[in-house]
């Protein structure tokens, strides 16, 4: 039937989504479009992320007889067992540890809630030590050695096709473990990282950003891409930007806390700060400078999913995120001729290396080069 619309739902860039299919029908395409939906090439389809709002809206939109969501529901009844089997598998493995490496685990956890480690990095060490210990569960981790590690790598991680990522999680995680033990068979020196896959980052050009903040559905999400293009800023700082961060006698906003847990400062425009005014006086938000509508910090899924709105309408078709502009501000900044010092204590960069990715994105210049191929003709002769 022409009129049957088919729900059903794919991991698509970083998340679950509900995908929207159906025969050309101008009338559900207008729907999906006023619902803020985006179009996927690659499933032929219409999405929103899957989340309950979203499947409430998609249920509003569309007459319970043209929908068919069975493929719908049985994908999230696949990830809910899913979830189930790993909680299971996660459970499994604390019990399958040598008494002894259960005992260093907890320590290792308390030694790195001491040195502040973030949350995530603790769960995410915690997570891939247990798989490593439990490969090796008939040995406690003093009796382990460097040619355990290349044996987990060689019959778990490769045949296993896990990612360079994950890979290279493991190995700061065993490297920082026997950093703690001290006493150990393996050397940490040998625990090499796997070679690591760089991309490129996605760059807009000026008329780009400026036509997405003069597109801007809003007042604050106007302020909010100015800022993260105006002090390339990354999406959280944008998020736990308060008040009291804002200079506007020196024109500075200091970032606090940031990656690495450390406070830089950066130099505001007085267009951004005329603009943070108009935003103040509007919005009058108390503590966060972008709040939520009960309060509290506002969610970077809404910043993105503005973004992306903005850009499908203005037929952007770069895969553009809140940390795009970013990009966007270093390259800019490195094509109009700025030390690439200055730009790495502007992003708050660890390592000038990091910084050094942006050369290879910047604007080549044509006029700067000369192919060789254009001398042969002087052998003509």
């Amino acid at each position: 039937m022409a009129n049957t619309v088919y729900l059903d739902e794919q991991f698509h860039h970083g998340k679950y989504v509900i995908l929207i299919k159906f025969e050309y029908n101008r009338s559900l395409i207008e729907r999906c479009k006023k619902a803020g939906m985006q179009w996927s090439y690659r499933f032929k389809a219409w999405y929103l992320e899957n989340t309950p709002a979203n499947y409430a809206k998609v249920k509003s939109l569309f007459n319970q007889e043209e929908l068919k969501e069975e493929a719908l529901i049985q994908s999230y009844k696949s990830r809910a067992q899913q979830r189930i089997r790993d909680r299971l598998h996660k459970e499994q493995l604390a019990e399958d540890l040598h008494p002894q490496t259960q005992d260093s685990l907890k320590s290792f956890e308390h030694y790195m809630v001491v040195r502040n480690y973030a949350s995530n990095t603790i769960e995410h060490y915690l997570s891939s030590l247990k798989i490593y210990f439990s490969y090796h569960a008939s040995k406690s981790p003093t009796e382990l050695g460097t040619n355990d590690f290349i044996a987990f790598c060689t019959n778990y991680l490769v045949p296993g096709n896990y990612s360079k990522e994950y890979q290279r999680i493991i190995t700061c995680a065993l490297r920082l473990f026997y950093k703690f033990q001290k006493r150990t068979e393996v050397e940490i020196v040998e625990l090499v990282y796997p070679r690591k896959t760089r991309n490129l980052p996605i760059v807009l050009s000026q008329q780009e950003i400026h036509a997405i903040i003069r597109s801007a559905p809003n007042l604050k999400a106007e302020c909010i891409v100015s800022l993260l293009y105006s002090c390339g800023l990354r999406v959280g700082e944008v998020l736990r930007l308060k008040w009291i961060d804002i200079d506007r006698q020196r024109s500075l906003l200091w970032v606090r806390q940031s990656k690495g847990f450390k406070d830089r400062a950066v130099p505001l425009s007085k267009k951004m700060v005329v603009l943070l005014e108009k935003y103040y006086f509007r919005y009058r938000s108390k503590q966060y400078v972008f709040e939520g509508q009960y309060g509290g910090q506002y969610s970077s899924s809404s910043i993105n999913q503005t973004i992306r709105r903005i850009c499908q309408a203005l037929k952007i078709r770069k895969h553009v995120t809140a940390h795009t502009f970013r990009h966007s501000f270093a390259t800019h900044l490195m094509e109009s001729g700025t030390n690439l010092r200055i730009i790495q204590v502007l992003l708050g960069h660890k390592s000038s290396k990091t910084t050094e990715i942006y050369t290879h994105v910047s604007e080549f210049k044509p006029e700067s080069f000369r192919n060789p191929f254009e001398e042969l003709d002087r052998f003509d002769n």
